[in-house]
């Protein structure tokens, strides 16, 4: 339980409200608006049905960022493509010269990530892989309603791929996206199950509960959540988890629920990228001079998902973190078996360094300046 004065989730947790907002147009703005999208329950579903639309076939080379989670270098092992690893600097910036060096007769494709909502140059790598014939697939699954100079992320790649539980309160749910045409039409998802469904959507308004009660709030949900997991381990019902390192094939044809429909068309998107953009403002100047920060600029058109910080000993400073009520986020800390990681030294530090502070649209200025003083205390 925490010891903190705040309660503070990672992710953005789901306010009652919500349930009963007046329906949005979140079909007019991107990834929404595409016709040739399909959806699913995880963004690593919608990358393993995506990769044969484009034509993709085993033995064809990938190239792949050597920093990465881990379970989309698993999805496209599995589909039998090959990963050759290009480096990323301690900025979580493309090394093109080395990217350039991977390019052989049999490489097919150039797979991109966008870290944490920050673009990296689309223009650039699409000349590149225009110039070698490759097909170009975007990661957004951080990068969520982020654009860059050349529109929104995720619309000039000929597949890209979103997740949508990391920046809205939906229970889960994920994108595929297609900006040519496709070699065939993606077979119907099926429904998940509805345990998973009200699993999720509990959990995050326990969430805002902690949130929004402070102090009070965090044990009563704390505690409820408690009983929860001790009823979900008695319940004959398998819950299909969103946060899984493993690549489960039996849950890859698994679609959204109508729920995450439901609230996908009661989001304010634009107030949501503003929130997000002030909090993250506002960290960055409470911030600067105390702790080393790779994004200390935010641009126009990016809606970030976490605050990035470097620390020297990221799981001590995690744990304290959320011990004092904040959810920081301890992930991609390990590297797949595929990668050599001799190999990526720098990769290696973000790993080991990179911390991300939650910056969602749920938390306050207040909510802001504790997650500052408790940083600096532990720092």
């Amino acid at each position: 339980m925490s010891d903190g004065k705040y309660y503070i989730p990672q992710l953005q947790p789901l306010p009652p409200s919500a349930l009963f907002s007046r329906k949005k147009a979140v079909s007019d703005v991107f990834p929404f608006s595409n016709v040739n999208s399909q959806y699913y329950y995880l963004a690593r579903n919608a990358l393993w049905h995506g990769i044969p639309l484009l034509g993709l076939e085993t033995g064809d080379v990938v190239l792949m960022p050597a920093y990465h989670h881990g379970i989309e270098v698993e999805t496209l092992l599995k589909r039998g493509l090959t990963l050759s690893y290009y480096r990323i600097d301690e900025r979580m910036q493309i090394d093109f010269d080395h990217l350039e060096s991977l390019v052989g007769p049999d490489t097919k494709a150039l797979y991109v990530i966008h870290y944490l909502g920050f673009p990296q140059p689309n223009r650039q790598l699409l000349a590149f892989a225009g110039r070698h014939e490759l097909k170009f697939i975007e990661d957004c699954a951080l990068s969520l309603f982020s654009s860059s100079e050349d529109g929104p992320l995720g619309c000039l790649g000929d597949m890209s791929i979103f997740c949508l539980y990391k920046t809205l309160p939906v229970p889960h749910g994920g994108m595929l996206v297609l900006n040519v045409d496709p070699l065939s039409t993606p077979a119907l998802p099926s429904r998940p199950n509805l345990f998973s469904t009200a699993s999720y959507v509990s959990h995050r308004l326990l969430d805002n509960l902690g949130l929004v009660w402070e102090g009070r709030g965090c044990g009563l949900s704390e505690n409820i959540k408690s009983a929860a997991r001790i009823l979900k381990r008695n319940i004959d019902t398998e819950q299909v988890h969103i946060d899984s390192e493993q690549l489960d094939e039996k849950h890859l044809s698994l679609g959204v629920s109508g729920l995450t429909h439901y609230l996908l068309n009661r989001m304010n998107i634009e107030r949501i990228i503003k929130h997000r953009r002030e909090n993250y403002c506002c960290l960055a100047n409470l911030l600067t001079g105390s702790v080393d920060i790779p994004f200390p600029n935010l641009p126009d058109k990016t809606c970030p998902l976490f605050f990035p910080v470097i620390v020297e000993d990221k799981l001590a400073v995690h744990q304290e973190l959320n011990r004092r009520g904040v959810e920081s986020v301890h992930f991609w800390s390990r590297t797949h078996a595929d990668v050599n990681a001799d190999e990526f030294p720098e990769v290696r530090y973000l790993r080991n360094h990179v911390l991300e502070l939650p910056i969602h649209q749920g938390l306050r200025k207040r909510h802001i300046e504790y997650v500052a003083s408790i940083l600096k205390e532990i720092l």
